[in-house]
């Protein structure tokens, strides 16, 4: 199954190919929206850090007020 990235056609895609109702977060790895349950389920606050040891946030997830900012300045997504 191929999986639909968050773009003109579909701007609300969320994760396994449906919309997402109330995104929150914006995935940069995936391109696509995450609600509060999608990042607890993918559990995107509680990452392996590089040497095992300890947990962090993922690197790739931002809120989604954050992107509307910056689309406002004329910003482009960027992939991660």
């Amino acid at each position: 199954m191929q999986y639909k990235i968050a773009d003109a056609n579909h701007p609300r895609m969320g994760l396994g190919n449906k919309l997402c109702i109330n995104p929150k977060y914006w995935c940069r790895s995936h391109q696509v929206w995450l609600s509060e349950n999608d990042v607890k389920k993918k559990e995107c606050f509680h990452k392996p850090t590089i040497d095992m040891i300890s947990y962090e946030k993922c690197r790739c997830l931002e809120k989604a007020d954050y992107y509307s900012e910056l689309k406002k300045r004329g910003w482009e997504r960027q992939v991660c």
